[in-house]
């Protein structure tokens, strides 16, 4: 979590390489994104994913981080977001923001919560990955298997305990559950795959912390929406 204004500067392993950068979530290649010339001003939340270009490389890693000005996510707008569905696809509702009356309720809590307590998950994708009608895991989140696996960049942004207990890996993501899967729900699970095509075969970090294991192929992230959001 970020509060005043910074730069962000670009280095590749080997000179003469091209750098490609996006700040909308989706993945640089040779024709899309930005070229990169100078430090990156970042004023506001944001998602910066950068791709070193190398010709004729088998796999061309993407790097992805991401901030957050506490402001920004107080005050999110309950409207949609650029790009982001208007309308139901598919049946599926969105809603947007934060609710003003809960941040106006708790506005000391929650910022501390923010801010010394809560560990984030940022997941980070194309957005066509989500809800296009036809492709999208959200708007299609009855449909299973590899087939409805999508790549994404996952973080984990801990401000309570800071940078030596923080991750970026890239891996694949899909909807688990059962019943929460309907598109009546608005809100769904994810299931993260840890995968050599993606990058690293396995998640190496204590999530839970001196309990249970630290490593692994796969983790759930559930909603938790019984008898609260639905």
């Amino acid at each position: 979590y970020r509060q005043s204004v910074f730069d962000v500067t670009l280095h590749a392993e080997k000179t003469n390489r091209v750098i490609r950068y996006t700040l909308d979530g989706s993945i640089p290649t040779e024709t899309t994104g930005f070229i990169y010339t100078n430090a990156i001003r970042i004023a506001s939340t944001a998602t910066l994913r950068a791709l070193s270009m190398e010709k004729d490389a088998v796999l061309n890693r993407v790097e992805t981080r991401s901030w957050f000005f506490l402001e920004d996510v107080l005050t999110q707008p309950t409207h949609a977001p650029t790009a982001w569905p208007t309308n139901a696809v598919n049946g599926q509702v969105f809603e947007y923001g934060m609710w003003p009356s809960s941040v106006a309720a708790e506005p000391t809590r929650i910022r501390t919560g923010f801010t010394n307590e809560i560990p984030t998950i940022s997941l980070v994708t194309d957005l066509k990955h989500l809800v296009d009608a036809q492709t999208g895991i959200y708007v299609n989140p009855n449909n299973d298997g590899i087939a409805w696996e999508r790549p994404v960049s996952v973080e984990l942004i801990d401000p309570k305990r800071g940078t030596n207990y923080e991750f970026q890996i890239n891996a694949g993501i899909r909807i688990r559950g059962a019943a929460s899967r309907t598109t009546a729900n608005p809100k769904h699970s994810f299931r993260l795959f840890f995968r050599s095509e993606y990058g690293c075969s396995k998640l190496a970090f204590p999530l839970f912390e001196n309990e249970g294991v630290d490593r692994f192929d796969k983790v759930d992230l559930k909603c938790t929406q019984n008898y609260s959001w639905a």
